[in-house]
């Protein structure tokens, strides 16, 4: 979060949480593989990154983010009880925020889930397609929209990345047991 640097942010599930958020200074850190569910609130779901003076920059790819699970929650209400009951749809579709023509940001191969397949990304004060980012910013090459997928694929992707996060801490401690 705030000023935080020099992260390697990989494979993760987060649920009713806000994806990659750096703002306030922090750069340089890496945020891939992960997969983020979450309710609409700010439309920074999937990421919120701030510029650093020309130099340092963020990597954000091959991540999952599934926007709209319910309805639209205040920011800092953290708890899905607490979510207003009317969804506010333009918040299903802003999928994150950063300064888009900040040259060493890279920003590739993630898929987006919304309830109508929509995404669009604030970059300062204007909106862009997910589409357009490719040729207008070099952003988001190989990313992908779509409509949320169904309830069996949503669950098959949280139990792999559960079942990946078991692994790799078996396979650590395999290996601290080897080398002891």
């Amino acid at each position: 979060d705030d000023g935080s640097s020099w992260f390697h942010i990989y494979k993760n599930l987060f649920y009713s949480a806000e994806g990659f958020k750096m703002d306030y200074g922090g750069h340089d850190s890496i945020y891939e593989d992960n997969l983020i569910m979450t309710y609409p609130y700010d439309g920074m779901q999937c990421f919120h990154l701030d510029a650093f003076s020309n130099g340092p920059s963020h990597t954000y790819r091959r991540n999952r983010c599934l926007i709209g699970l319910g309805n639209y929650m205040d920011s800092g209400c953290g708890d899905p009880s607490c979510a207003t009951p009317t969804p506010y749809p333009e918040d299903y579709v802003h999928v994150g925020s950063c300064h888009c023509d900040e040259p060493n940001l890279k920003m590739y191969s993630n898929e987006y889930y919304t309830q109508e397949g929509d995404a669009v990304i604030h970059c300062g004060d204007e909106e862009y397609d997910l589409e357009e980012l490719p040729e207008k910013f070099g952003l988001e090459a190989g990313s992908t929209k779509s409509k949320f997928p169904d309830e069996e694929t949503i669950v098959k992707w949280a139990q792999e990345m559960i079942n990946d996060m078991i692994l790799s801490k078996k396979e650590t401690a395999i290996s601290l047991q080897v080398k002891v």
